[in-house]
């Protein structure tokens, strides 16, 4: 059973009234959904230039959700949901690939994986133009060490959600914030170079990914024929 954690939240203006809901943009990590994280630093540097910048700290209550309705991603399924969420999946639509990975979180109430963060949209793109191999795409993403996030999907999740304090940012720590998110990107781009001369000889490209998923269903789907003839 999952126990209850104390998370961040950032918020751009605050939330309005007392009601959490699960309404954040769809092309973030895992889809739209109210998002909590394990450090306080990347909640800030999230929020670093807006107006109004307002931190919470939370209790999330996990241990009153059904164990079957929450699902932890990582490895290769984290970073491909990431990939899918903020819409660098779309040339592989129709695939098996595409279709398992679009449905992974079906019936699920909360999500909890590593934050890939904005920085790995170049390694994203890399990734699917197939300069980067499933192994340095997953080093990658998985490298700045940003934390795990927890993300409320639905109404009921968000229900399980106690604000604990909220404050406005001021001056010195949204300097120190900024500065944190401008050094996340470079950090990200730098690694997405370092990682792709790494292992360019190891793990798999997404095209050969795609072509072994789709020759995989298709040997299925002839033994299953075969079998079924077998029986008559």
């Amino acid at each position: 059973m999952h126990k209850d954690v104390l998370l961040y939240h950032g918020s751009k203006g605050g939330l309005l009234g007392d009601t959490i809901l699960p309404n954040s943009r769809k092309i973030c990590d895992f889809g739209s959904g109210f998002y909590m994280g394990t450090q306080p630093s990347q909640a800030k540097a999230l929020i670093s230039v807006d107006i109004k910048p307002v931190l919470y700290h939370v209790r999330f209550m996990l241990s009153e959700i059904p164990e079957d309705r929450i699902l932890t991603l990582n490895g290769l399924d984290w970073a491909y949901f990431v990939t899918y969420n903020r819409g660098k999946l779309e040339m592989l639509k129709n695939t098996p690939l595409y279709e398992r990975i679009s449905k992974i979180d079906e019936g699920k109430d909360v999500i909890i994986g590593p934050i890939a963060d904005d920085s790995m949209r170049e390694a994203m793109r890399r990734f699917t133009e197939n300069e980067l191999t499933d192994i340095a795409f997953l080093k990658c993403i998985s490298s700045l060490n940003l934390g795990n996030q927890y993300v409320a999907k639905t109404p009921f999740a968000c229900s399980k959600i106690k604000i604990l304090s909220s404050r406005e940012l001021v001056a010195g720590e949204l300097q120190t914030a900024l500065e944190l998110s401008n050094q996340i990107y470079r950090d990200g781009s730098k690694l997405t170079r370092q990682f792709m001369a790494q292992y360019r000889r190891q793990g798999k490209y997404l095209d050969e990914i795609v072509a072994e998923e789709q020759e995989r269903i298709q040997h299925e789907t002839i033994m299953e024929k075969s079998n079924n003839e077998y029986d008559y």
